[in-house]
């Protein structure tokens, strides 16, 4: 007898013929099928996927005062914070402080408890314009030391997916 833990509860073995791929969806999770339609962009004729769960983030930013925004068509807050930090998904908080000798900002972040993330992380402003951030006033404007609070908010979405297996 197959030990359980190795069953999908849905399916208990069975493994699926597709020739057009249904869509993933939370019912499909764990559904293992080999894909016998013709090979196309998505999918090859002969391998074996797995429905899969994934998760994608909807992130938001809010700065006080509103002297920064970000543009969301230019990049993604996962993709800035996840190149300081593992814990991305622990940010609730935290500040841009202005360097004005070498127009430089030092960025720091904190969790919900208030502890820190990561501090002291420092961006050319035209680093963080090429990242998304947008200067909502002249640059000259920003006086030196001058901080920026910000607030994070995390809308973790899950999503399906077929994963290819085999080969």
């Amino acid at each position: 007898m197959a030990n359980p833990e190795y069953i999908h509860h849905n399916q208990s073995n069975t493994i699926f013929k597709f020739n057009v791929m249904p869509l993933p969806t939370k019912e499909r999770l764990g559904d293992i099928g080999i894909y016998a339609g013709e090979t196309n962009s998505t999918y090859m004729h002969g391998y074996i996927y797995e429905c899969v769960e994934g998760a994608s983030y909807v992130d938001f930013i809010a700065f006080d005062p509103g002297r920064i925004a970000f543009d969301y068509r230019k990049g993604t807050l996962a993709a800035f914070f996840g190149e300081v930090t593992e814990s991305y998904e622990d940010i609730v908080s935290g500040t841009f402080e202005y360097l004005k000798d070498g127009n430089i900002w030092s960025i720091n972040a904190l969790d919900k408890d208030g502890n820190t993330i990561f501090e002291e992380y420092k961006l050319y402003t035209e680093d963080l314009e090429d990242a998304g951030f947008v200067m909502l006033w002249p640059i000259e404007e920003y006086k030196d030391g001058e901080k920026i609070t910000y607030e994070f908010t995390h809308n973790k979405e899950l999503n399906f997916e077929w994963q290819r297996v085999q080969p």
